[in-house]
């Protein structure tokens, strides 16, 4: 009779949940809480936040396009002059 080898599939064991995993879960857990807690506000944070965002994307170029390439000075009482320029791309 002839022995018979078996393969066997070795799969290293899960590893150990972090410290981040953990703070990570909190902070999910207590976010969906506070959302759900208070609809209006997070509706407001929200909203205000894509509005910066809309600002920020919209809002810069139009003043690098509207300034762009002009010197400006910045006049500091006690320190001094300081000149910038910006530049559009």
């Amino acid at each position: 009779m002839t022995p018979t080898h078996h393969t066997v599939a070795v799969n290293p064991p899960p590893r150990d949940p972090t410290i981040w995993g953990a703070m990570a879960a909190v902070v999910i857990i207590f976010t969906v809480v506070a959302i759900l807690s208070y609809p209006v506000v997070s509706l407001a944070i929200i909203a205000t936040g894509v509005a910066l965002w809309l600002a920020v994307g919209h809002g810069i170029p139009a003043i690098k396009a509207r300034f762009g390439g002009q010197t400006r000075r910045l006049t500091i009482p006690g320190l001094g002059t300081i000149e910038y320029r910006l530049t559009p791309r």
